[in-house]
């Protein structure tokens, strides 16, 4: 399963996934609640597309849980990258 954000889901409650799934491309992430991640949180495309995802609340990665970032550069605004305004939680 894909999901593929590239718009504003930040009046959402919350967003988890499950193990296998993957959440790719750009955009902003639910403000109310928070985010559980069990599968693959991948900014940007696997095709060299930067991306970004802001999560407007709690992040967390749960067991299985990966942060894939495939474009990392030296260079302003040429990295992939993952914000969070609440707390990030890593469990393992």
């Amino acid at each position: 399963m894909t999901l593929l954000n590239n718009t504003d889901l930040s009046n959402y409650a919350a967003i988890s996934s499950a193990p296998g799934t993957l959440i790719e491309g750009s955009g902003t992430m639910p403000g109310i609640g928070g985010a559980g991640i069990q599968g693959v949180l991948a900014p940007g495309t696997t095709s060299d597309v930067v991306g970004q995802l802001n999560f407007a609340g709690e992040l967390s990665f749960g067991w299985g849980g990966v942060a894939a970032l495939h474009n990392l550069s030296t260079a302003a605004a040429s990295s992939d990258r993952i914000s969070a305004e609440g707390n990030l939680t890593i469990n393992q």
